[in-house]
C-alpha cells in the first residue's frame, strides 16, 4: 500500500497495484510483454487488467473507461493506459500524481478526466536509466511504461523518474448544454450491449415530470428505471450506473437498432 507524506509517495515494497489499460487486444503478445517485464522487476507486483480491447488508437474511449473504473481500486493504486498513436514520435510520457492515485501515459489527453476533476503534479518521465536498455521505436508500452510502472511498485518516485512539467495536452471535454426547453448532449461511448452512453448527467433529468428525448429518429418519452420496464426488443432511456443518461433497447443493441454512433448528439425535451 501507499502513504503520503509530503509531496512523496511511501511505498511498502512490492504492494503497488498497477491497472492496465491498452488497446493491445488479447490475440499478439504485447499485453504478455508488458506483464513479463514488470515481473522481472518485481515479481510480487500485481497486476490488473481493466481492458485491452479499446478500439486501436482511439484514445477518447481509453480516456472514458479509465474515468469509469479508476476510482473503485484502493488509494494509491497506478493505473498505466498505453493508447498511443504516437508512439516513436516527439511526444511525451508522463506520470500524473493526485491526492489517491498514479497515472502513467502518453501525453495525448487520455488523462483530460485526471486532469478537469482533480489537483495533480505532472511528471515528464525522462529518466532512461529505468527504461529497458534497448527501447523499440514501436513498442513503448514494453521497454518504457511496463519497467517505469514496475520499479515505481517498488518504491522508485517521479521525482526521480522525471522533471515536474506545466506543459502537458488537458484535452477536451464534452460538456451538455442546458437552455429553457432542452439539454442539448451527444453519445459518448457505446459498450458491448450497444448501449449508448451519454454526457448528460442523471441530476439533469431525474425528478422531471414531461420530457421527451431524441436521437436519431427515435423518442424516448420517460425515463425507465430498469431494462424489463419495456417490451423485449422497444428502446428506452434510464440512468445508467455511471450516474448518466443511456439510451437502451430491451434485450437489444440500440446503438445497430437505432443507428447511433459515439459523438451523435441526443436532445432532451422538456416542459
Amino acid at each position: 500500500m501507499i502513504t503520503f507524506c509530503g509531496n512523496r509517495f511511501i511505498i511498502r515494497i512490492n504492494q503497488l497495484i498497477v491497472t492496465l489499460i491498452t488497446d493491445f487486444g488479447y490475440t499478439d503478445p504485447y499485453v504478455g510483454s508488458m506483464k513479463g517485464v514488470m515481473l522481472g522487476i518485481n515479481p510480487d507486483v500485481q497486476i490488473v487488467d481493466i481492458t485491452h480491447d479499446v478500439t486501436p488508437q482511439n484514445i477518447d474511449e481509453a480516456a472514458f473507461i479509465l474515468k469509469r473504473s479508476y476510482s473503485f481500486f484502493p488509494e494509491g493504486t497506478m493505473h498505466v493506459i498505453v493508447v498511443d498513436p504516437g508512439v516513436g514520435s516527439t511526444r511525451s510520457i508522463i506520470g500524473v500524481k493526485t491526492d489517491s492515485a498514479l497515472f502513467l501515459a502518453p501525453d495525448n489527453g487520455v488523462l483530460k478526466y485526471i486532469f478537469y476533476h482533480h489537483s495533480v503534479k505532472v511528471y515528464q518521465i525522462t529518466n532512461q536509466d529505468y527504461f529497458r536498455d534497448h527501447v523499440s521505436h514501436t513498442f513503448h508500452g514494453r521497454d518504457i511504461f511496463a519497467p517505469i510502472a514496475a520499479h515505481m511498485s517498488r518504491g522508485i518516485t517521479l521525482d526521480i523518474l522525471g522533471q515536474p512539467s506545466e506543459n502537458y495536452i488537458k484535452g477536451e471535454l464534452s460538456n451538455p448544454v442546458v437552455e429553457a426547453e432542452h439539454i442539448s448532449g451527444e453519445i459518448t461511448y457505446i459498450d458491448r450491449f450497444g448501449n449508448g452512453i451519454t454526457n448528460i448527467g442523471g441530476n439533469l433529468v431525474t425528478g422531471l415530470k414531461k420530457m421527451q428525448i431524441h436521437i436519431k429518429t427515435t423518442t424516448v418519452k420517460k425515463l425507465s428505471n430498469r431494462y424489463i420496464d419495456v417490451p423485449l426488443g422497444e428502446p428506452l432511456a434510464l440512468i445508467g450506473s455511471g450516474n448518466t443518461l443511456e439510451i437502451s433497447v430491451h434485450q437489444g443493441n440500440a446503438a445497430q437498432q437505432i443507428g447511433f454512433r459515439v459523438g451523435d448528439p441526443i436532445t432532451v425535451s422538456f416542459e
